[in-house]
């Protein structure tokens, strides 16, 4: 399995709290916002990228609520919160991944196409491709890997710019 990078860790809130840990993240860590990441709003949550070092900083914290705890991301949000939640990496194939971890004997999900908006390269949407591997195969910890098709190294940047 090749990764490429440590790209975000997720950390879902309490509740009702993203705008004031958002604040928080923003008035006392020092750190820069992202605007609100709609397209999950089908998942079940809402979320905003965070990062310390700078919008220029490969590495961000993903700050999430629940506010839907009937779909499955919406419900472990209410489930965990306050907790980092997920460690994400980008990887160099999703597909090579998988077949790696399910001949080890983990279990993780199918390779999904995640419909993320604002991922383009000279002005063409990418693809973006996900998995997961389920905590039960990584002693309670959830990873999600990610292979972006045309996208440069960074996880959003250019998208998290053009909207704000």
């Amino acid at each position: 399995m090749k990764i490429i990078r440590c790209l975000c860790v997720t950390a879902f809130v309490e509740q009702g709290k993203l705008d004031d840990v958002v604040g928080f993240w923003r008035d006392v860590m020092g750190s820069e916002i992202g605007p609100e990441m709609s397209w999950l709003f089908k998942y079940g949550h809402r979320a905003r990228n965070t990062r310390v070092l700078g919008m220029d900083s490969p590495f961000s914290v993903e700050l999430a609520e629940c506010y839907d705890e009937t779909k499955p991301i919406g419900k472990q949000a209410k489930r965990f919160a306050p907790c980092f939640h997920a460690l994400t990496y980008q990887v160099e194939n999703v597909d090579d991944c998988i077949a790696e971890l399910k001949a080890k004997g983990v279990n993780v999900s199918e390779k999904l196409v995640m419909d993320y908006p604002g991922f383009e390269v000279d002005g063409k949407k990418d693809t973006v491709y996900e998995c997961m591997i389920h905590p039960k195969s990584a002693y309670g910890l959830v990873f999600e890997l990610i292979q972006f098709d045309k996208s440069p190294w960074w996880y959003g940047l250019e998208g998290e710019k053009a909207a704000k």
